[in-house]
């Protein structure tokens, strides 16, 4: 989880105890890497009752449809994920959830 988000509330250790410590608290975690959204890289339409397939679409997209962000870019246009919500102890399968919203 520390991999892809930063715990930044409550101010703790991201660990089980930790967790156990806060389970009355909202955890708020942002992603660490700038969300990167997917696009096609093919589209197929109908003209003239035809149908065109695998039409590529022109952009800097990397090879996996990606859309690369130039590192010139705002940090408004490479938006982070925040998420908060309470983690949940569920004692009968001895682990916790985490119920956040964006």
């Amino acid at each position: 989880m520390d991999e892809q988000f930063d715990l930044q509330r409550p101010c703790i250790k991201f660990s089980w105890d930790g967790c156990m410590a806060h389970l009355n608290c909202n955890f708020q975690m942002e992603s660490l890497y700038p969300i990167q959204k997917k696009i096609r890289d093919a589209i197929t339409f109908k003209v003239n009752d035809q149908i065109e397939d695998k039409v590529e679409v022109p952009d800097n997209d990397n090879e996996e449809g990606v859309k690369e962000v130039d590192e010139e870019s705002e940090v408004g246009e490479q938006p982070y994920l925040q998420l908060r919500g309470p983690i949940i102890y569920l004692k009968s399968c001895d682990c916790m959830i985490y119920l956040p919203t964006c």
